[in-house]
């Protein structure tokens, strides 16, 4: 079941990355908490993407909307951050498999990018280009984890499960083990 839900969700965004050839937003409206962003990017006219390829479809690794801006997780361990006209604004290189990291997930929140590494079952806490910290969780298997994101005060929110139940808690990755 998991594979099939993961599998509709990159369909959907693969549909979103190619179905039309020009990059563009429809209406944000800035008084309301939750924003609608609708955003195409053409591989063709943005060479900084590297979708990559998984039997025969573009892939990308993970997104996420942080105050009006769409920052794309890539396989090869960058962060690509788009503003809200679809204008590509810079490329966060953390250099993660140079220290043994991976990211599988993305949240962002006021500009903080927290990944979630299933390799280490960790949460690595970075701004742009800097890893500022890696968090160790405590349980083993970080494919269980559903949802991960952030609100806008900055509580990182996961949710997972186990055999027993599933579970929806705040997380705090600022020490060098998650408090969950």
């Amino acid at each position: 079941m998991k594979n099939i839900s993961c599998w509709f969700a990159l369909f959907i965004l693969l549909l979103i990355l190619c179905s039309c050839s020009e990059g563009q937003i429809k209406n944000i409206n800035s008084n309301v908490d939750k924003q609608s962003i609708e955003i195409t990017l053409n591989a063709n006219e943005h060479t900084e993407l590297n979708l990559g390829y998984a039997n025969g479809e573009r892939v990308i690794r993970d997104f996420v909307v942080d105050n009006a801006e769409i920052y794309i997780s890539q396989g090869d361990s960058s962060i690509l951050c788009y503003n809200q006209n679809g204008n590509f604004i810079e490329k966060y290189d953390l250099n993660l498999a140079e220290q043994g990291l991976t990211a599988s997930k993305i949240a962002c929140s006021n500009g903080t990018i927290y990944l979630l590494d299933g390799h280490n079952n960790a949460i690595i806490t970075a701004e742009k280009d800097k890893i500022k910290n890696v968090s160790v969780l405590n349980f083993t298997d970080v494919g269980m984890v559903k949802n991960f994101y952030a609100q806008k005060k900055g509580t990182l929110i996961m949710s997972f499960y186990d055999v027993e139940e599933a579970y929806t808690v705040e997380v705090d990755p600022t020490g060098t083990e998650t408090e969950i």
